[in-house]
């Protein structure tokens, strides 16, 4: 009987209120997103779906699914504010006083 082996990165740490949890990756592949194949809300859980476009030559266009995600609300607030302010970061002018 072969043994199942699990490789488990940790040692990071995510703060929670009073609490630190321990961060572990078990090498999640990291996928392109260009498109939002779901959006939607029931019980108070946001239903997203994320797809990466895929175009070659004359085929039909098609769209991988990457991810599906069920997203409590309140992480949805949370990840609603970030990103927020990550936008905001990136189309902000840049600052040019310093600019040769």
């Amino acid at each position: 009987m072969s043994e199942n082996k699990v490789a488990v990165k940790s040692g990071r740490k995510l703060a929670v209120e009073n609490d630190l949890w321990e961060i572990r990756d078990n090498g999640m592949p990291v996928t392109y997103v260009d498109m939002l194949t779901e959006l939607r809300h029931h019980n108070n859980v946001i239903y997203l779906s994320l797809g990466q476009s895929i175009i070659d030559g004359k085929n039909e266009p098609i769209v991988n699914i990457t991810a599906r995600h069920r997203i409590d609300l309140g992480t949805a607030k949370n990840l609603h504010r970030i990103l927020g302010e990550v936008i905001a970061d990136i189309i902000k002018p840049g600052d040019k006083s310093q600019a040769n």
